[in-house]
This record gives C-alpha cells, structure tokens and sequence, in this order.
C-alpha cells in the first residue's frame, strides 16, 4: 500500500472499544480538556492549558494499549512497514508500558542524540 496515500486519506480503525479517526472540529473541547491537565502536559511538547476539566476517568482502562496495537497492526499489515519506533520521556512509565503491552521492545534511553 502506498504510505503517501494512507497518510493523505487516513483511514478510520476500530477495535472493541475504540475508534481511532481524524480529529475534528467537534473535538477541540476533548482536547482542551486534556491539554489542561497537568500530569498529562508534564510528559507533553505542549504546556499546560488553564481549565477545570479532567480527564483522568480515562486513565489505567487499557484504552491507550488499545489505540497502540491497533495502530501498530494497520502498519505492519495495510502500509506494510517493517519497523515502527515510538519514545516517550523517561519519567513517563504509563507510557513506557503502553508500549510493552503493544508488543513494542525496549531498546534503550536516546542521549546525547539529534534528529535531522
């Protein structure tokens, strides 16, 4: 499957429990919710959005572990790939685990690197 192709269409997934789509504009106050929340931002590239919403309800349901095979499935099965790398911070352990449960491997701690 063309990688451009998938990229520029983005298909729809779903698993028992989720479904994995495009953002849409009927979004933004999910995401705003969860922007706002500090123990999510901490681990982030963005900084903490200022609201009372919380969106920790979600959080140790297995529905990030979900997201995470099913995404990692279409890749290696639909687009073909034969490697797919995530990393997080090192303080970020429910992330970290995520990854195992999705199937991923550990191979280390990035220092001292740059991405070009």
């Amino acid at each position: 499957m063309d990688i451009k192709a998938i990229y520029s269409d983005l298909p729809q997934l779903e698993t028992d429990r989720l479904i994995l789509r495009k953002l849409k504009k009927e979004d933004v106050s999910d995401i705003y919710e969860y922007g706002s929340n500090d123990q999510v931002s901490q681990c982030t590239t963005w900084p903490t959005h200022q609201t009372l919403a919380d969106s920790q309800p979600y959080w140790g349901k297995g529905l990030m572990t979900e997201a995470a095979k099913e995404v990692i499935r279409f890749g290696f099965q639909q687009m073909d790939l034969v490697r797919i790398q995530a990393k997080c911070l090192t303080k970020n352990i429910g992330s970290r685990r995520v990854m195992e449960k999705a199937g991923m491997t550990y191979e280390g701690t990035h220092q001292k690197g740059l991405k070009i």
